[in-house]
């Protein structure tokens, strides 16, 4: 019986393996770091696009890498579910192709369909992808980014398919082993430049739909008063000058309501404010401020 070469070997044992095309972006870092990366560039490109929609730039919120994470999280629970559940499908339907390579005439079929997608797939799929994005202009630069990763990685499982092929037929092809290693980087270089540049544009979308929500709702945040111990001339809030019941708090402004607060700063607009309308009032939280909020 022939024995097949080194660079298969490795991937028989488990028939639910991860295969060569997800192993590839192990190669330009662990997966947690990815998956870390990922969340924090997009908590970020969500703050900067809601702020550019609100006019307003993300730099003044002053918020940490946590932050940016935790913002990141409630946007994601659809395509994180969306992507584990064709992850899932994968691992089942690649699981029973496995199965079926003991059967020359299955074996056959599935090396023909495996150079069918290393062929076609990044060709055809980001084809699809434009297709979409002139059909629906919205979702344009995300549909195209995310069929060009899509694309890549079924060309590489398809090229994976057919060395699998070759090496259960006795007829694998020997490769120096540096040809293995680019091929690997480069995919894992590719995916992962497509990845990010998805995430970019799915938060470019969810960004400006926050930024859509907090203009409409704006008159439903918490109210703010400011007690001041001097007079902070907030000329977006009604001031009153008055002594006694706050103590030293000499300077009362009411009509102002809580956008964020972040960084140690309350970020503070006027009622009824718009992009271009009124004015962010921006209040270091120490002792010589106070702030109530009311729901």
């Amino acid at each position: 019986m022939p024995s097949r070469s080194s660079s298969t070997s490795d991937e028989d044992g488990d028939d639910l393996r991860i295969g060569g095309a997800l192993r590839a972006l192990a190669v330009v870092g662990p997966p947690i770091t990815i998956a870390t990366g990922l969340l924090f560039y997009f908590g970020w490109a969500v703050t900067a696009e809601q702020s550019r929609e609100m006019g307003l730039d993300d730099g003044i919120f002053r918020m940490s890498t946590r932050d940016y994470v935790i913002r990141s999280l409630p946007a994601l629970y659809v395509p994180l579910l969306v992507c584990a559940g064709a992850l899932l499908l994968w691992l089942i339907l690649h699981g029973r192709l496995l199965s079926l390579m003991g059967e020359p005439r299955a074996r056959t079929a599935i090396g023909r369909a495996g150079r069918v997608l290393a062929w076609t797939a990044w060709i055809v799929v980001p084809l699809v992808g434009f297709a979409v994005a002139a059909l629906a202009p919205e979702w344009g630069d995300l549909s195209i980014s995310l069929s060009v990763a899509v694309g890549i990685l079924l060309s590489e499982y398809g090229a994976s398919l057919v060395d699998r092929v070759a090496a259960e037929s006795g007829r694998s092809v020997v490769r120096p082993p540096w040809v293995g290693r680019l091929r690997t980087v480069l995919v894992g270089t590719l995916v992962t430049a497509a990845l990010f540049w998805t995430v970019a544009e799915f938060a470019q979308v969810v960004g400006r739909g926050k930024a859509e929500a907090v203009i409409r709702t704006i008159d439903t945040f918490s109210g703010a008063t400011v007690y001041a111990r001097t007079d902070l001339h907030l000329e977006a809030a009604e001031a009153t000058s008055w002594a006694g019941a706050q103590g030293d708090y000499l300077f009362r402004y009411t009509g102002l309501r809580l956008l964020m607060y972040s960084g140690d700063r309350y970020f503070l607009v006027p009622d009824g404010w718009r992009p271009g309308s009124g004015p962010l009032v921006v209040l270091a939280d120490t002792d010589d401020v106070r702030v109530e909020l009311t729901g």
